[in-house]
């Protein structure tokens, strides 16, 4: 008894630190969420750095809150190791996909995510120029397209194709840098090279290029002295270009919003009775939170201006997602189907054998490898830091010191919490401004004056700008209708579309939004933004133990499809599928299976 009691002991041990572990996690996001960035990185340091396998996903939430606080140098210094990290994974040698791609193994080394490499780069670009160091910031840009080259070709090696070469955010904000130098040739071929990746993205996980890109095309073919494809562009593009006027200055506002989707755990199970086969998999699902667009207001102008998504993360996460189960699933059930024949054969040979040894262990290998299927998960992590997408407002202003208010609001249109920055902008070039959603206000009041030195400084971070003088910014309205498209204009989902151009403001020309124009005006009521499926979401497999998600309450039901979704693992026997089992219950297993050969 005296020796059972510290093996007891430890494993509460054990079970609780896990448990406090996971509890703490849960903490630090939903103060991250709700814009406690002080408190969450507190929390995040007493979880964080326990375990070496989790190192890419705890350095890299940190980076994200220092960024949030506006400590820039900070958070690119904990980018740089995640980034040296990701370098030295290239170089390892793993021989099975399954394993190499950590689909369900949580005690392997975190390698992240496709595109959570690919932001590694961006977030350091953002940092960068949150710094006034644009070389060092385009620099970073242009690291993605070499990276991915290298990543697609790593993927190769394990049999394992996918269709995100090119990330077409990261191409983006190359243009934007490129542009600000006054590269103007340069800046094309990057616009160009984004439109593509957007177009390649559209068919396979449904990210096409935003519309407002043609206008940003059509500028820089003007400006590069490319007369044929300005005007086939122009063409294309909708609307007055405020920017493209000589000597225009303007804000690049890049708006984070929301959280990405996350991964949860699914298992597909079939049962003949005596033995199972398990397989399980990852997927993403969305991330719900209280902000579903934002408006950008500037100093002097009387109106806000519509922010565009440029870079769905969730969507684009999702699709990679399914795309790598379609192509891993074979592998996958093959092995659950080696793991079935072995409790076969040993459950035959504990029958045939006299010897209560043999089948003891018989008896123990069928229960112990049914036991491990059945608590096997998926690997869950990843960079849940990171926005649901981002947007992206540009607005031509006058150059000088302009205080610049990203309001985020909810679908009701209630102003869900506020960023106030302030930036130094050239005459005739760019000043960047990049702000995050939070579901609370957290540092700073919905509304009313924000003094100088409390805003993030932009550029030139110094106490200089802090004390410079700025036009007077407008009050925003705590509440307005969500903004509505003008006629022909597509609204993405949950973002705000542009509405016809207001006046000039009195003191000072409006600001105008190369997207269209500023964001619609107040409205004494608001309808709540109608139910739909939510982004990132993928189905199940197949019926699996767990219920799976109820529909939106508004969506009619779909019909059955004919063929096995995206990502989805088909039945393993061509025959018609049998009635469901009743939750809870596994369902029987075809006897042709057990004719099925073992994985090599």
């Amino acid at each position: 008894m005296s020796r059972r009691l510290p093996l007891f002991v430890s494993l509460i041990g054990i079970l609780g630190a896990c448990a406090s572990a996971t509890d703490l996690r849960r903490q630090f996001m939903a103060e991250y969420r709700d814009g406690h960035y002080e408190q969450a990185e507190t929390t995040l340091v007493t979880t964080a750095g326990k375990d070496e396998k989790d190192f890419l996903v705890d350095v890299l939430d940190r980076a994200m809150v220092l960024n949030h606080q506006g400590r820039y140098r900070e958070s690119n210094e904990f980018l740089e190791r995640a980034d040296q990290k990701i370098e030295e994974m290239y170089t390892q040698k793993v021989s099975d996909a399954l394993a190499a791609l950590a689909w369900n193994d949580t005690a392997a080394t975190y390698q992240g995510e496709d595109y959570e490499r690919v932001m590694v780069d961006v977030a350091q670009a953002f940092n960068y120029l949150a710094l006034g160091q644009r070389d060092e910031a385009l620099v970073e840009a242009r690291q993605v397209s070499r990276k991915m080259e290298t990543r697609v070709a790593w993927l190769k090696e394990h049999e394992v194709d996918t269709k995100y070469r090119r990330d077409p955010f990261a191409l983006y904000v190359a243009a934007l840098l490129q542009e600000s130098a006054g590269d103007h040739d340069a800046a094309y071929l990057a616009y160009e090279q984004a439109w593509g990746a957007y177009e390649e993205l559209a068919s396979a996980y449904h990210v096409g290029p935003p519309p407002e890109l043609a206008r940003d095309l059509a500028r820089a073919a003007t400006r590069a002295g490319r007369v044929e494809q300005a005007e086939r562009w122009r063409a294309q593009a909708a609307g007055d270009d405020p920017l493209a006027a000589p000597g225009a200055s303007e804000v690049v506002v890049i708006v984070g919003l929301g959280l990405v989707a996350h991964k949860e755990s699914n298992k597909w199970v079939a049962f003949d009775g005596q033995d199972t086969i398990a397989v399980t998999y990852p997927e993403y699902r969305a991330t719900t939170t209280r902000v579903t667009h934002a408006e950008v207001w500037v100093s002097g102008a009387t109106q806000p201006f519509a922010a565009w998504t440029r870079h769905d993360l969730s969507t684009l996460a999702t699709g990679v997602m399914a795309e790598r189960n379609e192509a891993l699933k074979d592998r996958a059930i093959a092995a659950g189907i080696a793991r079935y024949i072995a409790k076969k054969m040993a459950r035959a040979i504990g029958q045939s054998s006299r010897n209560q040894g043999v089948q003891l262990a018989a008896a123990l290998f069928t229960l112990g490898t049914t036991v491990k299927e059945l608590a096997e998960v998926a690997d869950t992590r990843s960079w849940r830091t990171l926005p649901d997408r981002y947007a992206v407002a540009r607005v031509a202003v006058p150059p000088g010191v302009q205080d610049v208010d990203v309001l985020f609001r909810d679908g009701w249109g209630n102003v869900v919490s506020r960023v106030p920055c302030r930036v130094q902008v050239p005459a005739g070039g760019k000043a960047f401004v990049v702000a995050h959603s939070s579901d609370a206000p957290g540092r700073w009041a919905p509304n009313g004056p924000v003094p100088p030195a409390q805003r993030l400084l932009f550029g030139v971070p110094d106490d200089a700008l802090a004390a410079a003088p700025a036009l007077p910014m407008a009050e925003p309205p705590l509440v307005v209708a969500p903004p509505t498209p003008p006629a022909g204009v597509p609204a993405g989902p949950s973002e705000p579309a542009a509405a016809p151009a207001p006046a000039p403001a009195p003191a000072l020309p409006a600001p105008s939004n190369v997207e269209g124009a500023p964001a619609a005006p107040p409205a004494p009521a608001a309808a709540p933004t109608p139910a739909g499926p939510e982004r990132g979401t993928l189905e199940p497999l197949a019926p699996a133990p767990t219920a799976a998600p109820a529909p939106a309450p508004t969506a009619a039901p779909a019909p059955a499809p004919t063929a096995p979704e995206k990502g989805k693992l088909e039945p393993l026997d061509p025959a018609p599928v049998p009635a469901p089992a009743e939750k809870g219950q596994l369902e029987p297993l075809d006897p042709a299976l057990l004719s099925a050969p073992p994985a090599n």
